[in-house]
């Protein structure tokens, strides 16, 4: 994200209600866990975090999107659901940043 929200891409898949959001490639041989985080940001079980062994975000994988997305807009009504959710990334970014990743642990992707 270093080069701001220009970066992330997002995918949302209908049939599943998953939506994908994607900050950065990682490199071929780097590491890749996959961790929940959707605790951090009020959505327990349903925000998995595509997180690299230094502490880089990749991804954000968001299930129940819908419910995920109504909740936002209601929770923070003077933002669209796409400025919404830079918030919730920056939220698990500032988690990571702040070492709460070390309290988890982490499953290979």
């Amino acid at each position: 994200m270093e080069n701001g929200e220009n970066d992330i891409r997002m995918q949302y898949e209908r049939h599943t209600d998953v939506m994908h959001v994607d900050l950065a490639e990682p490199k071929p041989d780097a590491r890749v866990h996959a961790i929940e985080v959707g605790h951090w940001v009020g959505f327990k079980g349903r925000v998995i975090a595509r997180v690299g062994d230094d502490g880089e975000l990749f991804g954000l994988t968001i299930m129940e999107f819908t419910s995920v997305k109504r909740t936002l807009h209601f929770r923070y009504k003077a933002f669209a659901w796409k400025q919404t959710l830079l918030l919730v990334v920056h939220a698990i970014l500032a988690g990571l940043a702040l070492g709460e990743m070390r309290h988890h642990c982490p499953v290979p992707a």
